[in-house]
């Protein structure tokens, strides 16, 4: 919080604190959380790192036929056609 929006922004807040917690004693520290915001975007939404080169070895008992590589993506609150987009996408990166 060096930049000076951080500031303003650390200052609200102690205002705001003394004001919500003026007839309690201690008020609670506002420390960093820790995690990059990329970080906590991944962890709301639940997307993994892909693992490269998952494969399922014979998915049917007996078939010796070509099985692609599977993956799974996150398609969570998208569109129709932001998930079409994001499905050709990701089959162009398993060809």
């Amino acid at each position: 919080m060096e930049d000076g929006d951080g500031i303003v922004e650390q200052k609200q807040f102690e205002t705001n604190a003394k004001a919500f917690y003026a007839g309690q004693m201690e008020i609670p520290d506002r420390a960093d959380a820790g995690q990059s915001e990329q970080a906590a975007m991944a962890q709301f939404f639940g997307t993994d790192e892909a693992c490269k080169g998952q494969k399922i070895n014979n998915p049917i008992p007996g078939y010796n036929g070509h099985s692609r590589r599977i993956g799974a993506d996150n398609l969570f609150g998208m569109t129709y056609a932001e998930a079409r987009n994001a499905a050709v996408s990701s089959q162009g990166n398993i060809d």
